[in-house]
């Protein structure tokens, strides 16, 4: 499978799935990972098979911080509809049967970027909600006339999860 680039304004795709974006070391995004991209510029000899697939991922909201890919997720059962942050499912161990093709469920998608400020965050609850595309809480708090009350309630009631007593 070909890695497909996307026009600069939706960010550039790491690949389509997983296992392509592992084999092709597909080039990464200059607003993602600046530091990769600068020293593949000063080096000219690099070679693509020493670009390592994986970026930092970090949360603008609870400063989760994790090495995962970034990208479209496309499975044999379905898709993410934007790119998001994903890594191998850490907690199962990949099914070694010839010929299967990858699964959403062999994936861990840890967050995407938020619709309003564009900030990386993750889909924690507390951090992010999806409602027809995913939107920070900051956002939501900041933009609260333009969601409905039911989302309003989601926050409030993540929010107040968080600052209770233990």
């Amino acid at each position: 499978m070909e890695t497909q680039s996307v026009n600069e304004t939706e960010c550039n795709s790491v690949s389509l799935d997983y296992d392509s974006a592992i084999s092709s070391k597909a080039a990464v995004n200059e607003k993602i990972c600046p530091e990769l991209c600068s020293s593949l510029e000063r080096d000219g000899d690099a070679e693509m098979s020493e670009i390592e697939p994986y970026i930092q991922f970090q949360c603008s909201i609870c400063y989760l911080n994790e090495k995962c890919i970034f990208g479209e997720l496309k499975a044999s059962d379905g898709f993410y509809p934007s790119a998001v942050f994903y890594m191998r499912d850490p907690f199962e161990p990949p099914q070694r049967i010839k010929g299967r093709k990858p699964i959403l469920s062999d994936f861990l998608v840890i967050g995407s970027f938020c619709s309003l400020c564009n900030q990386s965050v993750c889909l924690d609850k507390t951090c992010s909600i999806y409602f027809g595309a995913l939107f920070c809480t900051t956002c939501i708090t900041r933009e609260r006339r333009r969601f409905p009350d039911k989302v309003l309630q989601m926050v409030a009631k993540a929010q107040s999860l968080i600052s209770m007593p233990k």
